[in-house]
């Protein structure tokens, strides 16, 4: 997300593929011993190695695993609850709306 008075424009898809080929492209070309490729033009974005996420432990994983199974806990609960029926509720006054301009519109055309 762009901060206030930030003149940058925001990169292409193209531009990010570009970078992120770029990036194996070097550590691909560093393990073999070759130089690095020129750096890219000033426009594109230009990932570095300081960008890179670092390999999460396993640790990290099950931690999220047992988040995840929470979160999913919660908003099951929430779902069954007042919450859900509104939901529902809503959902279904949604479609009875639909539902008759669906028949409106097939009674006027």
């Amino acid at each position: 997300m762009a901060e206030p008075g930030d003149t940058r424009e925001t990169p292409s898809v193209e531009d990010v593929l570009s970078s992120i080929r770029r990036l194996v492209t070097e550590e691909e070309n560093s393990r073999r011993g070759q130089r690095k490729a020129a750096p890219p033009p000033a426009e594109r974005l230009l990932l570095t190695r300081e960008m890179r996420v670092e390999e999460p432990d396993v640790e990290s994983f099950a931690e999220a695993a047992d988040l995840a199974e929470h979160i999913r806990q919660i908003v099951r609960s929430e779902l069954r609850g007042e919450l859900g029926e509104r939901i529902s509720s809503n959902i279904r006054r949604m479609v009875r709306r639909e539902v008759a301009r669906a028949l409106d519109a097939r009674e006027k055309g």
